[in-house]
């Protein structure tokens, strides 16, 4: 028996499932499309109600889920803040509302949002998320007992163990292609992985990349068709279109590469192709949060910051510009009192 199979023994019957999963968004809006087509178009409540960290995860996961056909013809509401989503709330009936407890547990304490329809709770992201939160307990009181819920993480960490004991009593585990298989090409194969960390779409950093490396071959690896069309859509508008130059793909990565640029988390199995590629460097383009997931795929091998060399010569600049204020300040004559001031932490450090 498996070390998952060990974790689900006895709790088959579950309808709570866990999902081990990096936090990518496009990955978890497709696990919450069921609960999305469960619920009818024209419903006056909220039929899924989802949990993530914060007000930007809320943002990019309904931009996620608005771009599936289960979405059409459906109101989804990211709630950012208590009273924009009161206000968006009392403009019209949602069949979807996404937040933070912080932020939902308010708008349900004023009734203006009402739970008692909702048919599946989803916990996202839920490495970030506080079991003991009394906001939390606030919401899930308000929630039938007969609903489903569904949690994604990373791992099965302390935290998360907690949430999963404590509101998804016996959950079906799932874990998701996260790292490779240890069968498959050895993690360490790649020596050079870098990471650069966006706060938007990871296709909007691509020409930084490109413009920094300089490669005579580069592949774009993306994790789902919206990032492929949008990664096209920049190599078109800087005149690198041509397959030959820059390719865009979903895993297949050509052998000796000479750059790799994932557009957010690969799987586990597409990260073995890119390791046994053989590529001279990769360069992923992620959320700041997904920083853990790439390291798990990346195993022993050091994954640093992307630092282009125009944000080094800036810093530099700024550095030689504080010396020459600095020089001509003491030029002038060093001022005495404040050097009296700092005598004392001279002598700690």
């Amino acid at each position: 028996m498996t070390a998952l199979e060990r974790a689900t023994a006895g709790s088959v019957r579950s309808a709570h499932v866990a999902h081990f999963l990096p936090p990518d968004w496009g990955r978890i809006a497709q696990l919450a499309t069921p609960a999305l087509e469960r619920s009818t178009r024209d419903a006056s409540a909220p039929h899924l109600l989802i949990l993530v960290p914060d007000a930007a995860a809320a943002v990019a996961l309904a931009r996620a889920l608005s771009r599936l056909p289960a979405a059409e013809g459906r109101r989804i509401v990211a709630a950012t803040s208590a009273s924009r989503t009161k206000r968006l709330l009392a403009a019209g009936p949602a069949q979807v509302v996404i937040g933070s407890s912080a932020i939902l547990a308010p708008v349900v304490a004023s009734t203006a949002l009402k739970l008692d329809q909702v048919g599946t709770v989803f916990f996202a992201a839920a490495d970030e998320l506080d079991a003991d939160d009394a906001d939390l307990a606030t919401i899930l009181t308000e929630v039938p007992k007969t609903a489903t819920r569904v949690l994604t993480a990373l791992e099965a960490s302390p935290a998360v163990e907690a949430l999963l004991e404590r509101h998804l009593h016996k959950a079906r585990r799932i874990v998701d292609d996260v790292v490779p298989a240890e069968q498959e090409t050895p993690t360490d194969g790649v020596t050079n992985v870098r990471f650069l960390s966006v706060g938007g779409a990871p296709a909007d950093a691509l020409p930084q990349v490109l413009d920094e490396v300089d490669a005579p071959t580069a592949t774009i690896v993306v994790t789902d068709d919206a990032s492929a069309v949008a990664a096209r859509a920049i190599l078109r508008a800087i005149g690198s279109d041509n397959d030959t130059l820059a390719r865009v793909t979903n895993g297949e990565v050509a052998a000796n590469t000479t750059l790799v640029v994932t557009l957010g988390i690969p799987t586990g199995t597409v990260w073995a192709g890119i390791v046994a590629a053989k590529p001279a460097q990769v360069v992923a383009i992620i959320a700041p949060r997904q920083r853990a997931a790439l390291q798990l795929l990346a195993g022993e091998s050091p994954v640093v910051p992307f630092a282009a060399r125009s944000a080094v010569l800036k810093a530099r600049a700024y550095d030689a510009r504080a010396r020459a204020e600095l020089r001509d300040l003491l030029s002038a004559g060093v001022p005495q009192r404040e050097v009296l001031a700092l005598e004392p932490l001279l002598g700690e450090f």
